[in-house]
């Protein structure tokens, strides 16, 4: 449930017990994800904090999207038509990789050495008034980069959770694990 509502429909998602959480899990498909239509309160432009808990359940492979907000449907590998995005990769050293777009860019790979079936708290921070971005795993802060002033991107595309837009090449998987508790902030 959200407190904006921003409330979900979920495709080839199962809503169940993983260790002590109860959690939506991902088949790794892209068409595995909750999507939440586009709304205002999605749409920061200073600001934004992402917060989830995660559980990888399998090998996805290339980049696993676990958030996407997209401004526009990306052409092959263009990350600039995204707003901001999390993602998890085996191919990269199980790395957990986060995207800030806008008049500007920012990108860190902050966590890596991810294990299979156990939960990590995971929370990104883009702040593109101060040029600051943060990962923290589990409380702690994994990389902090400093980077030039920007808007986020906005558009008309929805967020979402579990997997990444689409790209015409296809090269990006869903998340094959569990999430939750996400939480998106404007701050």
């Amino acid at each position: 449930a959200s407190g904006s509502g921003n409330h979900g429909t979920s495709a080839n998602t199962v809503f169940r017990e993983v260790g002590s959480r109860l959690a939506a899990t991902f088949t790794g498909a892209l068409n595995s994800c909750v999507t939440v239509a586009n709304s205002p309160s999605l749409s920061m432009t200073n600001a934004v904090t992402i917060s989830l808990w995660y559980n990888n359940l399998g090998n996805p492979g290339g980049p696993a999207g676990f958030i996407d907000k997209a401004w526009k449907e990306p052409a092959y590998h263009d990350w600039s038509y995204r707003s901001w995005f999390m993602y998890y990769s085996t191919g990269w050293g199980g790395s957990i990789s986060c995207q800030a777009n806008g008049s500007g860019f920012a990108t860190g790979t902050g966590i890596s050495g991810v294990a299979d079936n156990q939960w990590y708290h995971l929370v990104f921070i883009a702040n593109g008034a101060q040029g600051v971005l943060q990962i923290y795993n589990n409380g702690v802060l994994a990389q902090q980069d400093s980077f030039t002033q920007f808007t986020l991107s906005t558009g008309p595309y929805p967020m979402v959770i579990g997997s990444m837009v689409a790209q015409t090449d296809n090269a990006q998987t869903g998340f094959n694990g569990a999430l939750d508790d996400v939480r998106i902030y404007d701050r």
